[in-house]
């Protein structure tokens, strides 16, 4: 029985622990019923903590936890599926992810919808997902919704045959049957339907999109309000994770938004990298260590100066930079991007008495050689 069961299946587990009779006193009478189905059940506090819940278990240590449903979100293109297929291989072998964080074996299934089949398989060579014998299904099919009831019951029923304990859904909006993501009474709805597989120890793992930033909002940390559809999507799952990764880099930023079952880990780094192996190109993801909070707010403020530099259209000094991106970022942190932006001739600038003058530079645009150690940005 899950952590978070309704009152009713509580009275169940309390009855069976500590005898019906000695509660039966204590609770309201049975007239009292539940316009969703059967009786309300209200306990004395001190009975409801007799009752022994079992500890979290986990498919993955402090990320993946049974009995749950978790969210993993990041814009297009910024890899979330070759973590999550990463993350099925090593639950299907039950070897550590990454190296780093210990898995339990069990038998997986990876719904992908949004690729096309050549390239689900090539990358699953690429990480060795072709060698697992058992213990690993997919599901890659056209016009697949999970927003049919029926869809639901059916794949429930060979996920129970087959004894599968974790399912992975790439992605939300390719299987959610045209539902339309603002409309929160259909996410709760959709999100609904994975109570039953919650209640037998199955955990859905589910690939969404973000939106792309909005103004003075970084990519590099991404924020819970990206995801679309976030307020309802996210109070329906015990876990959400989220990623962000550059166009041609190796690093992929991990998240841990939320969590019901444990405090949420500290962020970290991913690395993707490939080598040739047998004549292939194979795919490694890896651990980067920790993130560097200090160099992460460096670059949030060389996005952010550098999209208000865009907007203005017109030479800015730091104070106006600084007026500008408050709140966003801090003073700190925009001295220190716009100290190594000069450094690196990466803006167009000029001292004018004490301030800098700034603007974005053009192809063009001769650099002006400043060297001194005026850190007056």
């Amino acid at each position: 029985m899950e952590k978070h069961a309704v009152f009713n299946e509580v009275y169940k587990i309390l009855a069976q622990q500590v005898g019906k009779d000695s509660i039966v006193s204590n609770t309201v009478p049975s007239q009292i019923t539940n316009p969703n189905g059967g009786n309300l059940c209200i306990l004395p506090w001190h009975e409801f903590d007799r009752i022994a819940f079992p500890e979290t278990e986990w498919w993955i240590s402090d990320m993946i936890p049974a009995s749950s449903l978790v969210l993993i979100a990041a814009p297009a293109g910024e890899k979330k599926t070759w973590v999550a297929l990463e993350m099925a291989r090593c639950i299907a072998l039950g070897i550590p992810f990454v190296g780093r964080f210990e898995t339990r074996k069990a038998p997986v299934l990876y719904i992908e919808q949004e690729s096309p089949q050549y390239l689900v398989q090539k990358r699953g060579k690429q990480l060795g997902i072709n060698e697992i014998k058992e213990g690993m299904y997919l599901l890659s099919q056209d016009a697949l919704s999970l927003n049919d009831p029926h869809t639901v019951d059916d794949l429930f029923r060979f996920v129970q045959e087959h004894d599968i304990k974790i399912v992975f859904i790439d992605t939300f909006r390719s299987v959610a049957g045209g539902m339309k993501e603002e409309k929160a009474e259909e996410v709760r709805a959709f999100f609904s339907r994975f109570k039953a597989w919650k209640d037998r120890g199955i955990t859905v793992v589910i690939l969404d999109h973000c939106r792309k930033p909005q103004k003075f909002e970084s990519a590099q940390r991404p924020k819970k309000e990206q995801i679309l559809g976030s307020q309802d999507k996210v109070a329906a799952v015990e876990v959400v994770h989220m990623l962000h990764s550059e166009i041609r880099s190796e690093e992929i930023l991990f998240y841990p938004i939320k969590s019901k079952v444990s405090r949420e880990a500290d962020p970290f780094k991913l690395l993707l990298t490939f080598e040739m192996r047998n004549e292939l190109e194979a795919a490694v993801i890896s651990h980067g260590g920790a993130i560097d909070e200090k160099k992460l707010k460096s670059k949030e403020a060389e996005e952010l100066i550098l999209g208000y530099l865009a907007e203005a259209k017109k030479q800015q000094t730091s104070k106006q930079i600084q007026e500008a991106l408050q709140g966003a970022v801090g003073k700190t942190a925009i001295d220190d991007a716009l100290k190594e932006m000069r450094e690196q001739n990466r803006i167009g600038f000029k001292k004018v008495g004490q301030p800098f003058l700034y603007w974005l530079l053009e192809e063009d645009d001769p650099l002006e050689e400043l060297h001194n150690d005026d850190l007056g940005s």
